[in-house]
């Protein structure tokens, strides 16, 4: 049952991620502005901070899967955010054996991996013609508001599954050397 206790999770933020568009003011859909909530790599890379060792790629994994997932469920194109979440995951998992897991390197994690998924699928979309927003015009009206409202996101999850992670990291982990 422990093992699924993680998908249950990236799971439920990926329904809520459909869900979050009913959540946000009539005010921001009659605007320009486009608010994306990264739930699913935000928890990705919550999992690679307090969840992962330097040899195990759970993250990786998830980011990859939940990325297609996303695809499948949410977009026409397969394989964008499944490309972007393995990359960002991949990248976080890197970054993270040189830095200490605490508040302000996940802040600042997060920040960096919220900010090169959405890039990278901004990118992808615009290089295939899916979308032709400028990228001055994309950074105003999509890049920062997604930004501030990943890092609110964040600063919620954090303090509810920091401890927990590195609980079953260390249970995972202990569970492993008496098999």
């Amino acid at each position: 049952m422990k093992r699924l206790i993680l998908p249950l999770f990236l799971l439920l933020f990926l329904v809520v991620e459909g869900i979050f568009p009913e959540l946000i003011p009539d005010s921001f859909i009659a605007s320009d502005i486009l608010i994306i909530p990264y739930l699913v790599i935000i928890f990705i890379i919550l999992i690679s901070v307090f969840y992962d060792y330097d040899q195990t790629y759970h993250s990786v994994y998830y980011g990859i899967t939940f990325g297609l997932l996303t695809d499948l469920i949410y977009t026409d194109l397969i394989g964008v955010y499944m490309f972007t979440y393995g990359v960002v995951a991949f990248a976080i998992h890197v970054l993270k054996r040189m830095l200490h897991a605490n508040f302000f390197v996940t802040f600042l994690l997060t920040l960096f991996g919220v900010s090169v998924a959405d890039m990278l699928i901004y990118m992808m979309y615009y290089v295939i013609q899916i979308t032709n927003m400028p990228v001055a015009e994309y950074a105003v009206n999509r890049l920062l508001p997604t930004i501030l409202m990943n890092i609110v996101l964040m600063s919620l999850l954090y303090p509810l599954f920091y401890r927990r992670l590195w609980q079953w990291s260390e249970e995972q982990m202990s569970h492993r050397k008496t098999v």
